[in-house]
């Protein structure tokens, strides 16, 4: 939004502007000549808009400024926090000048979750806190975060994304991963209690759409007392959950009955998972990277893990692999996570540092029923003495793309043999 430039007070160096009656009145008039300033605007000014430019012969023409969204579009919920106004475009690349539709809700947000129906903005931050008053003498309490929830609708809707409503949930949000939507009900994981330490839990909530809101429908609460959520995914009627202090519970959630959602089995192992995978037959498996624990919860470095979730009821851990000193960024980004299951294959970017040797590559690693086993490294191309640090992962046919910052490297994906190195501008 363009706006006239603001006119502040005094400058804090000037000699007498220090005590507090100069100071309230070098507000008061930068106050006024503002609020002069922004009256005088034109309202197109101080509505949010977008610039489009059409091509013709690889030549553009004069960009034409557009509004982003009609007044009637743009939803004020009792749950919205933040001052910000939060716009959900649709754009029809099918016509010769794209049709842009919007709609909009006035709330910040900082996660995404999508299914094929419905868009979902979620917002977990310090306007929603609500902090009890401590008794006297009394410390304050720990405040309780909470997360606000905004639907849009996206099927069935003429291609226009339509604000359904908005709802809350105790705790706060770890990534998109912890929400998922089946059969118009939204399952959202979150951490209750503060930041860390004692009295943390957490919930699942299952939420439905009724009269312009997200209603709760059920709801597991009291989960893992003392640890925060570190990955969860959900499929069809199913959730998986994963917790970390000491050991990492891998929760198996039964979400088939939106009102009495429950806990089916669980499975401790040492560390935790920070990405879930959903592998096999119909889903049965799930293929996790996270990090590897000790007894004490101490972490010691990366690992893979395969599980069996056939029966809900008892989860089973198939095999996993430690993959030492190092470190992956498909740990914490799980663009760079590539499994292909036409050849059961995963491959991973992977980085370790010896002194003085640095090196960056990709593991590619056999999923099957037996557990993981690795079937090798392919190192980066070395520039100035230092490989090359790999962060995605592409396959086309039989070959491994390993794109680095400055070159990308082929590989046979049965051999690993390299097949050329091209340098990247």
């Amino acid at each position: 939004i363009d706006i006239p430039k603001p006119v502040y007070p005094y400058n804090y160096l000037t000699p007498g502007v220090y005590d507090r009656d100069s100071l309230y009145a070098a507000g008061a008039l930068a106050k006024a000549e503002n609020l002069k300033r922004i009256a005088a605007a034109p309202l197109t000014d101080l509505l949010p808009s977008y610039s489009r430019t059409l091509y013709s012969g690889g030549v553009a023409d004069t960009p034409l400024k557009l509004s982003a969204v009609e007044c009637e579009n743009v939803s004020i919920p009792e749950s919205g926090n933040g001052t910000d106004l939060s716009l959900v475009f649709a754009i029809d690349t099918a016509t010769s000048v794209p049709a842009v539709t919007s709609s909009g809700v006035l709330s910040s947000w900082c996660r995404l979750y999508m299914s094929t129906d419905s868009l979902y903005l979620a917002s977990n931050n310090n306007w929603l806190w609500i902090t009890p008053l401590a008794a006297a003498g009394q410390p304050p309490a720990n405040p309780e975060p909470m997360t606000a929830l905004h639907k849009f609708a996206v099927a069935g809707t003429a291609g226009n994304p339509l604000y359904r409503g908005s709802g809350i949930v105790n705790g706060w949000l770890n990534n998109q991963f912890s929400m998922g939507e089946y059969n118009g009900y939204l399952r959202i994981g979150t951490t209750r209690g503060g930041w860390v330490g004692e009295g943390i839990s957490n919930q699942l909530t299952i939420l439905g759409e009724q009269a312009g809101s997200l209603v709760e429908t059920g709801r597991i609460e009291g989960l893992a007392p003392g640890e925060r959520i570190y990955s969860m995914r959900f499929d069809r009627e199913r959730g998986y959950m994963v917790t970390f202090r000491r050991t990492d519970p891998l929760f198996t959630l039964d979400l088939s009955d939106p009102a009495r959602p429950r806990v089916a089995g669980e499975i401790k192992v040492n560390g935790f998972a920070t990405y879930i995978h959903l592998v096999g037959p119909d889903n049965s498996r799930l293929l996790t990277i996270g990090r590897s624990a000790d007894d004490t919860g101490r972490v010691t470095g990366n690992k893979l893990q395969l599980f069996d979730v056939t029966d809900l009821t008892t989860p089973k851990l198939l095999g996993d692999f430690e993959l030492g000193q190092g470190w992956s960024n498909a740990d914490y980004d799980y663009h760079a996570f590539l499994y292909y299951d036409a050849f059961g294959i995963l491959a991973i970017p992977y980085q370790s540092y010896t002194a003085p040797d640095y090196t960056s590559g990709l593991r590619v690693f056999v999923v099957g029923n037996a557990g993981i086993t690795q079937r090798g490294f392919v190192q980066a191309k070395v520039i100035n003495g230092y490989s090359d640090y790999v962060d995605r992962l592409l396959i086309i046919g039989n070959s491994i793309y390993a794109f680095a910052h400055r070159s990308a490297t082929v590989s046979n994906i049965d051999t690993l043999a390299v097949e050329s190195v091209v340098d990247l501008p």
